[in-house]
């Protein structure tokens, strides 16, 4: 990469913190932002031009006035603040200079999370071996679990951990497909210990996300590595444990007693949603409301969020925050992909970014249909890095022919 200065240093601080410390990833955002304002003060001019302006603002705009509109004003605007996590998404479209910066930084990000899946990994044998030589009042705290230990690297909940592995996964799928085999070889070994460890974290919407990201590039490319890579997956699939298999038939099995507590919890939160239709209850208010409208056959009687990214949406901020919610993923998807389409077949380096973009978003948004992940700082927070990769890819690339889709490209 070519001279280093400190910006590139706290972008690199900020992509590798995503993979193990919101608290890291933060403070590398925050300096990166007073690093930058001198700059972004020169390019004022050109900053409402940027992509996607309208829908975070409506966004941003439904849920100041959702939680203003709440019955605990104070504690809403509180949970508002994943709003300030949208800087990540312009910081890195602003600041990260071209495709060769971005794919280095999306490489330092694929080598932390493959240690961090190591780390994953022995957690999971430590907690199910237990050596004599170590147990003690430490490894009860570290391993304290309701049913089997599932694997929460250096999160403290193995669903963002899963959150994270997934986009990290359909990231590294993306290199594999379009980028030379001698420049990516070593992401399939961490790709296959990722894989493992996201499946020993037992949690299905990270898989059907990573499954529904797979399908998605799959179906652009046909490439062999993307085969492979099934094939890997099938084999995770026969070597894990009973537990594991246990877990991935539960995912069809309407009579699974999580898979039908979530079915009543969406029941309560329809019902919400009918009694606060337009502004909702405001941000951070289900815990207050959800006992009044518990159903009867729920096994919990309070809930934070109700396991589902849109129907969270609309019922903290109402159908006014849906609907820009709404915009926002079908804005970003139709731009993103002719960015990705307009892109000429001999720029792999460009096509692996904007392909990454595009499956990790769509894993996320895959996988938060059946978990709150929207509401998961660690895993937003990388969610909306990653949505600037297809706009960094297609700043410089020349444009694919006309009858490759380049008339898309503009």
């Amino acid at each position: 990469m070519r001279g280093t200065s400190a910006r590139d240093l706290l972008l690199f601080a900020f992509f590798v913190s995503l993979a193990g410390s919101i608290s890291a990833a933060q403070i590398a955002l925050t300096l990166l932002f007073l690093a930058a304002l001198p700059e972004l003060w020169r390019r004022r001019a050109a900053l409402p031009g940027l992509p996607l302006l309208g829908p975070f603002g409506a966004l941003a705009g439904a849920t100041l006035l959702a939680a203003l509109r709440s019955g605990a004003v104070g504690w809403s605007l509180w949970e508002s603040k994943d709003l300030l996590l949208i800087a990540a998404f312009y910081l890195v479209l602003l600041l990260v200079r071209d495709a060769e910066q971005a794919t280095w930084l999306v490489a330092a990000f694929l080598v932390a999370v493959g240690l961090m899946a190591l780390y994953g990994l022995g957690q999971v044998w430590l907690c199910h071996a237990r050596p004599a030589a170590l147990e003690g009042a430490w490894l009860e705290r570290v391993c304290r679990t309701t049913w089997i230990f599932r694997a929460k690297g250096p999160f403290s909940i193995y669903m963002t951990f899963a959150g994270v592995l997934g986009i990290a996964l359909l990231l590294l799928l993306a290199q594999l497909a379009y980028r030379p085999w001698r420049q990516v070889w070593w992401m399939a070994p961490a790709g296959l210990v990722g894989l493992v460890t996201l499946a020993l974290t037992y949690s299905r919407n990270a898989w059907l996300g990573l499954a529904a990201g797979a399908l998605g590039l799959f179906a652009a490319r046909r490439a062999r590595p993307i085969l492979l890579v099934a094939a890997g997956l099938v084999g995770v699939l026969l070597l894990l444990p009973g537990p594991f298999q246990a877990r991935v038939r539960s995912i069809a099995d309407p009579a699974d007693p999580t898979v039908r507590e979530r079915w009543l919890m969406w029941q309560s939160g329809l019902a919400i949603l009918r009694d606060h239709p337009l502004i909702g209850i405001g941000p951070g208010q289900v815990s207050a409301l959800y006992p009044a409208y518990r159903h009867p056959e729920a096994t919990k009687a309070s809930t934070g969020h109700l396991h589902n990214s849109p129907l969270q949406v609309a019922v903290e901020r109402g159908l006014l925050g849906f609907a820009a919610w709404g915009w926002l993923w079908i804005a970003y998807f139709r731009r993103a992909w002719r960015a990705a389409r307009g892109l000429a077949p001999s720029r792999g380096r460009e096509r692996a970014l904007a392909w990454g973009g595009l499956i990790g978003v769509a894993g996320f948004l895959v996988a938060g249909l059946f978990e709150y992940n929207f509401g998961d700082s660690e895993v937003l927070m990388l969610a909306y890095a990653v949505m600037a990769l297809p706009f960094i890819a297609a700043r410089e690339a020349p444009p694919a022919p006309a009858e490759a889709g380049g008339a898309d490209a503009r």
